[in-house]
């Protein structure tokens, strides 16, 4: 099984941009949606992939025709954070150095939800598609266990003594973020998390203890692991360099394939 682990005692190095490791920086995102986009190509062999092979492509991106400062990771995916409910949100995507540009309009965004999108591009066309979670259901205590698929929790800012695993698929936790890492008025988790499924996402926790990521394309936005503060990052950052196997892709809300490579953390 390939295995990442991930603790507050870590010295966080050589990480995306995304990753920020300051206990100074002010959190934002409390009440708001954040939407995570990736671009990707239609599989052509022409302009898009010669300048897919030098990098990500250069994106401009606007919400209601605002523009959005973006920084694309490896996998050319790029967070917008702090995106205000609204009866509608208009997103449009362009990469300038291939001429083609894209807009979605998302209906009835509400507080503390997560959106994806997917962009995906060829030399002449770009098409967005969109996979929204269900809102968040507000609880006062988290379970220890999550079996289901698709469970979408808000928990208020407070402590919580207790161990959390992951064990079902587009699982989606957002709590309250404090002024910093080292703040009060955090959702603090203080015991050990294992991620054992696919496409979970964290917003605005606070991890005091280690979290044992085993499943696909887990995200943690606005989040603490101990005083370093994560931005934006994917499970697949904190991955072990000696892994010998590849993780297996799996984003469409099913079981898992159970293809987990090897390795560990």
């Amino acid at each position: 099984m390939n295995v990442r682990k991930i603790g507050f005692w870590l010295v966080v190095v050589g990480l995306p941009m995304y990753l920020g490791c300051d206990a100074r920086v002010t959190i934002r995102g409390d009440g708001t949606a954040a939407i995570v986009g990736t671009i990707g190509d239609s599989g052509s062999s022409g302009k898009y992939a010669a300048l897919a092979q030098l990098g990500c492509p250069d994106v401009i991106v606007r919400l209601n025709n605002n523009l959005v400062n973006v920084d694309l990771d490896d996998d050319c995916t790029f967070l917008i954070d702090d995106v205000q409910p609204a009866a509608n949100v208009d997103l449009s995507v362009e990469l300038p150095d291939l001429g083609v540009s894209g807009t979605i309009s998302l209906d009835n965004v509400v507080a503390s939800e997560f959106i994806e999108i997917f962009v995906e591009t060829d030399d002449d066309f770009l098409a967005i598609s969109v996979v929204r979670r269900a809102a968040p259901d507000p609880v006062d205590t988290l379970p220890l266990v999550v079996t289901d698929n698709n469970v979408t929790i808000l928990i208020p800012a407070g402590t919580y003594n207790q161990s959390l695993t992951v064990d079902g698929n587009n699982f989606t936790l957002v709590g309250v973020a404090g002024t910093s890492c080292d703040s009060s008025g955090w959702s603090t988790i203080t015991g050990d998390v294992f991620i054992q499924k696919n496409n979970a996402t964290f917003r605005n926790i606070r991890f005091d203890g280690v979290v044992e990521v085993s499943g696909n394309n887990a995200h943690f936005i606005n989040s603490c692991f101990g005083s370093d503060l994560f931005i934006f990052g994917n499970g697949a950052d904190f991955d072990d360099d000696a892994d010998d196997g590849e993780d297996g892709e799996n984003n469409d809300g099913g079981e898992d394939d159970d293809d987990d490579g090897g390795g560990r953390r």
